[in-house]
């Protein structure tokens, strides 16, 4: 089932369980370092700008943790 990006009062629509279940399906497939970016973005719910942003030094292994700079204010 295919929805649009914006409801009727201009606000932005989000994926479904089921279309987050079966994007996940379809990217966790190919394997590359776009399924990562992909991955966070459905599992961590950051904007694309925020993910694109990441560098090495926003992981924290030891505390399996990312930190993501607000881009936006």
């Amino acid at each position: 089932m295919m929805t649009a990006l914006f409801d009727k009062s201009g606000s932005w629509n989000y994926l479904a369980a089921l279309e987050r279940l079966a994007f996940v399906y379809a990217v966790s497939k190919r394997g590359s370092d776009i399924s990562i970016v992909c991955l966070t973005l459905a599992f961590v719910g950051a904007r694309i700008s925020e993910v694109a942003a990441l560098a090495f030094a926003h992981l924290n292994v030891a505390n399996e943790a990312v930190t993501f700079e607000r881009l936006e204010q």
